[in-house]
């Protein structure tokens, strides 16, 4: 009997410390989310919202102060889009960047990112009446990332310099869709627990890189038979 009593008393200490983690860190999360910022056009966005974790191809969470968040428009269809990882060079020519670039890290943890970001969007300007995107990547920006992540929100951009947006990442994704990402079940170890979370996708060698790539090992392979 008292060894049922301290085996159901472990489990509870355990679910109580689980719950304590898990809200210490929303805690943290939003006692560093930026306030917003005055002038011009602002979009405050994250994934902290039910906590729903981005990892590079490998499953690790995308580390703290790496990778790159961007926000802004892309003219291409949905199917361009989720098919962009087969096209860099299509996916950068066609990405219209609103504001300033945001790194991983929201509240001490990798793989969340949070920020308000703010620019003019002047009548004429061709973000207008266009779908509102976030752009992942676990380089600097998509030219060196080995891997993507792309959100579309149901959100447009418009010329009201006092209009405010807000996407959240949430777990239900109701105001938007992911197109490329790979859904995944994600351990935080901050927060103690395992989330609904998203893999990137990695961007596939364009062809002239995958021949030269071959020419290279060809050469490599050559030379290593003669000796």
């Amino acid at each position: 009997m008292r060894l049922r009593m301290a085996s159901a008393s472990s489990v509870l200490t355990t679910e109580f410390t689980t719950t304590m983690k898990r809200k210490y860190f929303l805690m943290m999360c939003l006692l560093v989310s930026p306030l917003a910022l005055a002038n011009g056009a602002e979009i405050v966005t994250n994934n902290l919202s039910s906590l729903h974790p981005i990892t590079k191809v490998n499953g690790d969470l995308v580390p703290l102060g790496t990778g790159f968040v961007k926000t802004g428009t892309i003219a291409l269809s949905d199917t361009e889009v989720m098919n962009s990882p087969g096209d860099r060079a299509g996916l950068i020519a066609s990405f219209t960047e609103f504001g300033t670039t945001i790194t991983f890290g929201a509240g001490g943890s990798g793989g969340f990112f949070s920020g308000t970001i703010s620019a003019p969007i002047n009548p004429g300007n061709p973000l207008i009446a266009q779908n509102i995107y976030i752009v992942a990547g676990d380089g600097s920006d998509l030219g060196n990332s080995d891997a993507v992540w792309i959100f579309k929100s149901d959100s447009v951009f418009d010329v009201d310099p006092a209009d405010q947006k807000t996407i959240a990442l949430a777990g239900a994704l109701a105001d938007g869709s992911i197109l490329v990402g790979t859904p995944t079940n994600v351990f935080v170890p901050l927060a103690g627990n395992s989330f609904d979370g998203s893999q990137m996708v990695l961007f596939v060698p364009e062809p002239g890189v995958g021949i030269l790539l071959a020419s290279a090992g060809l050469m490599l392979f050559t030379r290593r038979r003669r000796h």
